[in-house]
Protein backbone atom coordinates (compact mmCIF):
# COMPACT_ATOMS: atom_id res chain seq x y z
CA UNK A 1 0.00 0.00 0.00
CA UNK A 2 1.33 3.44 -0.94
CA UNK A 3 0.66 5.94 1.82
CA UNK A 4 1.80 9.54 1.52
CA UNK A 5 0.30 10.62 4.83
CA UNK A 6 2.59 8.56 7.08
CA UNK A 7 -0.23 6.41 8.43
CA UNK A 8 0.69 3.03 9.84
CA UNK A 9 -1.24 -0.15 9.22
CA UNK A 10 -1.51 -2.86 11.82
CA UNK A 11 -0.44 -6.25 10.53
CA UNK A 12 -0.06 -7.15 6.89
CA UNK A 13 2.73 -5.84 4.73
CA UNK A 14 4.98 -2.98 5.71
CA UNK A 15 4.27 0.42 4.28
CA UNK A 16 6.50 1.46 1.44
CA UNK A 17 9.13 4.04 2.29
CA UNK A 18 11.05 5.91 -0.35
CA UNK A 19 14.71 6.34 0.61
CA UNK A 20 16.05 9.67 -0.66
CA UNK A 21 19.60 8.29 -0.58
CA UNK A 22 18.65 6.00 -3.50
CA UNK A 23 18.87 9.10 -5.71
CA UNK A 24 22.63 9.24 -5.12
CA UNK A 25 23.29 5.69 -6.26
CA UNK A 26 24.61 5.56 -9.84
CA UNK A 27 22.42 2.55 -10.71
CA UNK A 28 19.16 4.14 -9.54
CA UNK A 29 18.23 6.04 -12.75
CA UNK A 30 18.55 2.85 -14.80
CA UNK A 31 16.52 0.90 -12.23
CA UNK A 32 13.80 3.55 -12.32
CA UNK A 33 13.65 3.48 -16.13
CA UNK A 34 13.36 -0.30 -16.00
CA UNK A 35 10.24 -0.29 -13.80
CA UNK A 36 8.45 2.88 -14.93
CA UNK A 37 6.52 2.57 -18.19
CA UNK A 38 4.68 5.67 -19.44
CA UNK A 39 2.27 3.48 -21.38
CA UNK A 40 0.94 2.12 -18.07
CA UNK A 41 -1.27 3.90 -15.59
CA UNK A 42 0.14 5.90 -12.68
CA UNK A 43 -0.95 3.46 -9.94
CA UNK A 44 0.34 0.47 -11.89
CA UNK A 45 3.70 2.23 -12.21
CA UNK A 46 3.75 3.10 -8.52
CA UNK A 47 3.07 -0.55 -7.62
CA UNK A 48 5.77 -1.76 -9.99
CA UNK A 49 8.20 0.77 -8.51
CA UNK A 50 7.38 -0.28 -4.94
CA UNK A 51 7.84 -3.97 -5.65
CA UNK A 52 10.99 -3.47 -7.67
CA UNK A 53 12.56 -1.00 -5.25
CA UNK A 54 12.36 -3.44 -2.34
CA UNK A 55 14.39 -5.97 -4.33
CA UNK A 56 16.69 -3.31 -5.81
CA UNK A 57 17.39 -1.81 -2.41
CA UNK A 58 18.42 -5.16 -0.95
CA UNK A 59 20.34 -6.43 -3.99
CA UNK A 60 22.03 -3.28 -5.29
CA UNK A 61 21.80 -0.44 -2.79
CA UNK A 62 22.44 -2.59 0.25
CA UNK A 63 22.08 -1.84 3.90
CA UNK A 64 23.80 1.44 4.74
CA UNK A 65 24.87 0.47 8.28
CA UNK A 66 26.39 -2.80 7.09
CA UNK A 67 28.30 -0.99 4.35
CA UNK A 68 29.48 1.67 6.80
CA UNK A 69 30.64 -0.91 9.35
CA UNK A 70 32.43 -2.96 6.67
CA UNK A 71 34.26 0.12 5.39
CA UNK A 72 35.23 1.26 8.88
CA UNK A 73 36.56 -2.22 9.71
CA UNK A 74 38.66 -2.25 6.54
CA UNK A 75 40.00 1.24 7.30
CA UNK A 76 40.98 0.19 10.84
CA UNK A 77 42.81 -2.81 9.37
CA UNK A 78 44.70 -0.55 6.98
CA UNK A 79 45.64 1.78 9.85
CA UNK A 80 47.07 -1.15 11.83
CA UNK A 81 49.00 -2.44 8.82
CA UNK A 82 50.36 1.05 8.08
CA UNK A 83 51.64 1.38 11.66
CA UNK A 84 53.92 -1.58 10.98
CA UNK A 85 55.03 -0.59 7.50
CA UNK A 86 53.95 2.10 5.03
CA UNK A 87 52.81 0.70 1.69
CA UNK A 88 51.70 2.76 -1.30
CA UNK A 89 49.08 0.16 -2.26
CA UNK A 90 47.48 0.39 1.18
CA UNK A 91 47.65 4.17 1.05
CA UNK A 92 45.77 4.25 -2.27
CA UNK A 93 43.23 1.75 -0.95
CA UNK A 94 42.74 3.89 2.16
CA UNK A 95 41.95 6.95 0.02
CA UNK A 96 39.45 4.94 -2.05
CA UNK A 97 37.74 3.50 1.04
CA UNK A 98 37.55 6.91 2.70
CA UNK A 99 35.77 8.26 -0.39
CA UNK A 100 33.33 5.35 -0.26
CA UNK A 101 32.78 5.94 3.46
CA UNK A 102 32.07 9.62 2.82
CA UNK A 103 29.41 8.59 0.28
CA UNK A 104 27.85 6.12 2.70
CA UNK A 105 27.83 8.71 5.50
CA UNK A 106 26.10 11.18 3.19
CA UNK A 107 23.52 8.52 2.31
CA UNK A 108 23.04 7.79 6.01
CA UNK A 109 22.58 11.50 6.65
CA UNK A 110 19.90 11.66 3.95
CA UNK A 111 18.04 8.83 5.69
CA UNK A 112 17.61 11.00 8.76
Amino acid sequence: MFDTMGNFRKGGTRLFRYVAAWNDHPAFPEFFRSVWDNSRGFYDNVNRFQEGSRRWSMDVFGHINKRKNRLMTRLRGIDKAMEVSFRHLLSRLEVKLKRELDEVLEQENRLW
